[in-house]
């Protein structure tokens, strides 16, 4: 697993599901923001330039259209990063999440592991129509039924094993002990090739031949085949028993991370005039493999795009005949409509061979990102008890300062603990005073009833 740059925690996808969007986010982020004039785009930490958006052939108001739609339906977006042409050409994050944080991927993951298959398979490490079985010996079961045996690597990446029913990543979260063991407990009911079923245990094994073949996780061996020549740093992908990375989820990275995943794949998987996957392999995995529906890890989408796809909503979405890519990370409940209604009315119709420049719009979108934010900001409120919390605290302070001036060692517990019930250890504290004079005055009347100890 690589070893994180920043300290900046990742953050939960969870959220309100719902969208007060205030505008978008960016230019005003240090490093980050937007081409304003047609000169030569500012260098960017993250090694992409920058542009107008209609310098690309699409105006500002499609994108504003968007944003709108996204706002009016509620869907609670955390970032975009839109990229044509060589340009990233607008973006955005929802305050308070960032450019530099790191977002779960959830299956978004699986889209990643196969480039590493992709890879391992040039480097006739293994091949498409090798058997299951014939990498893991050592795990069998005593009887390996004639489905099994006919599982092919072929039928793990086009998600059609012959298993029933579907596994997801954190049925075997808790197991400690070889997932490629439980891997051959599935009973295989169809013939492996005939039947579409979404598993991540198939992306599971495709990553655990990865590990056997190579000797290294699938983590360590994109680091310098993938990871490093993209630019990809302060990532954080799980490993689980036996040093194998759970290839269908598990990986945190930033917005721009995704984004680049799909400007490799739109770019026929050359990066900065190297070749780091074959165009073939790229061609394999938006293939219609499965009705139109799925290639190598990799969904189909419509008009000619594909995309990979986290639960919640984190995608990398490819246009090939468009030459873009948009990449999402986002908090959507499944099944929310987002992609027929939101995501595909916009794009790739917004992709033009021109646009008409507009000063007003270019600048409504520019002020539009740099306000994004999933709540309204925080205003200044007051406790109507607030007054007799004070006075509670204050009053405990006087008290602790004559115990110890009378002798006691200590504040009672009772009284640390519960600072409204305080008549018992008053009187004892009494108890302890020899001179009258240091009788403590009576508490103030409060009606805080919190179970909180005032601070």
């Amino acid at each position: 697993m690589e070893e994180t740059t920043t300290t900046t925690p990742a953050i939960s996808r969870r959220g309100l599901l719902r969208l007060s969007l205030g505008g978008t986010a960016m230019a005003s982020l240090p490093g980050i923001g937007w081409a304003a004039t047609g000169a030569a785009a500012p260098a960017f930490a993250d090694g992409l330039p920058r542009s107008r958006p209609e310098a690309q052939g699409i105006s500002s108001a499609s994108i504003l259209a968007f944003l709108d739609d996204a706002e009016r339906g509620a869907f609670e977006l955390h970032s975009f990063m839109l990229w044509r042409n060589g340009h990233v050409v607008a973006e955005g994050w929802w305050d308070p999440y960032k450019p530099e944080r790191r977002h779960m991927t959830h299956s978004l993951t699986k889209s990643v592991t196969v480039c590493a298959v992709g890879m391992a398979i040039a480097d006739g490490k293994f091949g498409l129509d090798d058997k299951v079985v014939s990498f893991f010996p050592e795990h069998l079961p005593p009887t390996v039924s004639a489905n099994l045996a006919a599982m092919t690597v072929r039928d793990l990446l086009t998600m059609r094993t012959g298993h029933e029913s579907m596994v997801s990543g954190s049925v075997w979260r808790p197991i400690r002990t070889s997932w490629i063991a439980e891997f051959f407990k599935i009973p295989v009911v169809y013939t492996p090739g005939s039947k579409f079923v979404y598993t991540s245990a198939a992306t599971y094994m495709l990553s655990a031949i990865v590990t056997k073949t190579t000797g290294q996780s699938t983590a360590d061996y994109l680091k310098p085949r993938f990871f490093e020549p993209l630019g990809i740093t302060g990532y954080e992908w799980d490993v689980g028993p036996e040093g194998i990375s759970p290839g269908a989820n598990g990986l945190s990275w930033k917005t721009v991370d995704s984004l680049k995943l799909g400007i490799l794949h739109a770019q026929n998987g050359q990066w900065n005039g190297k070749q780091i996957l074959t165009k073939a392999w790229v061609d394999s995995v938006h293939a219609p493999h499965t009705k139109d529906r799925y290639g190598y890890q990799w969904w189909l989408g419509q008009h000619g795009a594909y995309n990979a796809d986290g639960l919640f909503g984190q995608y990398s979405v490819v246009f090939p005949e468009q030459n873009a890519v948009l990449a999402l990370n986002s908090a959507l409940p499944p099944k929310a409509g987002f992609n027929a209604g939101i995501l595909y009315k916009h794009f790739p119709a917004a992709f033009g061979a021109t646009a008409v420049a507009s000063e007003k719009d270019y600048a409504a979108l520019k002020a539009r990102t740099r306000t994004l934010q999933l709540l309204p900001p925080v205003k200044p409120t007051s406790s109507p008890v607030a007054a007799n919390v004070r006075a509670s605290a204050l009053t405990l302070r006087r008290t602790r300062r004559r115990s110890s001036r009378c002798g006691s060692t200590s504040l009672p517990r009772s009284l640390a603990s519960s600072p409204w019930k305080t008549t018992a250890a008053r009187t004892r504290c009494r108890s302890a005073c020899a001179s009258p004079s240091r009788a403590i005055p009576p508490l103030p009347a409060t009606s805080c009833t919190t179970s909180t100890s005032p601070k």
